[in-house]
């Protein structure tokens, strides 16, 4: 208990644990905003993590894309070698089909 003077008595008053009320309510307000930013971090850090593994797949899936292009690029040049050459192919066919001979699979 607390001794409060006014002029020259004592009164004596109870504490409710916390000095003022609106204390109390800074403080429930406080860890509201407290666990909100607790969840808002563990989502983002989620999001971050999906936002990475996709990225990781799509450079994988850009790298193969790129090797299969300059494969066929090759086998397009090897070809305009062979006309200038003098050797013969039916063009749209022959490349047709060394594209898919070739050409591996997609896997997911």
């Amino acid at each position: 208990m607390k001794k409060i003077y006014i002029g020259k008595t004592a009164l004596k008053s109870q504490r409710n644990g916390c000095k003022h009320p609106k204390r109390s309510s800074f403080h429930d307000h406080k860890d509201d905003i407290r666990k909100r930013l607790s969840y808002t971090t563990h989502k983002l850090e989620m999001v971050e993590a999906e936002f990475d593994s996709t990225r990781q797949y799509l450079e994988t899936e850009l790298r193969r894309a790129q090797e299969e292009l300059e494969k066929f690029t090759e086998k397009l040049r090897r070809c305009v070698c062979c006309q200038i050459i003098g050797w013969e192919h039916k063009h749209a066919s022959f490349l047709l089909s060394c594209y898919q001979r070739d050409r591996p699979t997609s896997q997911k």
